[in-house]
């Protein structure tokens, strides 16, 4: 067993909490928000913007940016629990949220796809190789686009 299939399978194991909480996050899902510093700063960005963000997790602040007037959103998450957790969740709800599962840096994604990438909380320490991430994410927005990181 190799590292990589070690680490993938911690972080499915964490994940399940996604399965086991689904009913409370699912609610939670119906009335997320943002920090109220990160609706100030992207409320002038994410006028109808498709957004794409990279270590979605459970996907709750996803629900929260389309709250917020993006058009739609697209979740990538090394965890096939917590995307198809989120997944269910966004096709309960019916909201135009995507999940996929991507090992960053490289997405497998065509380019100029986003017009903003939004990274939650926390979300950056876990890459190993921050200029390649950075550089898949530049990749991935379109001309104008914006990258939103708050820590």
């Amino acid at each position: 067993m190799s590292t990589y299939d070690d680490t993938r399978r911690a972080w499915d194991d964490a994940s399940s909490k996604h399965v086991r909480e689904y009913a409370e996050l699912l609610e939670q899902a119906r009335i997320a928000r943002l920090l109220p510093v990160e609706d100030e700063l992207l409320r002038p960005l994410i006028g109808d913007a498709e957004v794409l963000h990279p270590q979605s997790g459970h996907g709750l602040d996803d629900h929260a940016l389309l709250r917020l007037g993006a058009r739609s959103v697209r979740g990538l998450d090394y965890s096939l629990t917590a995307v198809s957790a989120a997944q269910r969740r966004a096709d309960e709800l019916g909201v135009p949220c995507r999940y996929e599962v991507a090992e960053l840096p490289d997405t497998g994604l065509p380019g100029q796809i986003a017009d903003l990438v939004y990274t939650g909380k926390g979300a950056l320490i876990w890459m190993e190789d921050l200029d390649a991430w950075a550089a898949e994410m530049h990749r991935l927005l379109r001309p104008g686009g914006h990258l939103f990181e708050y820590s």
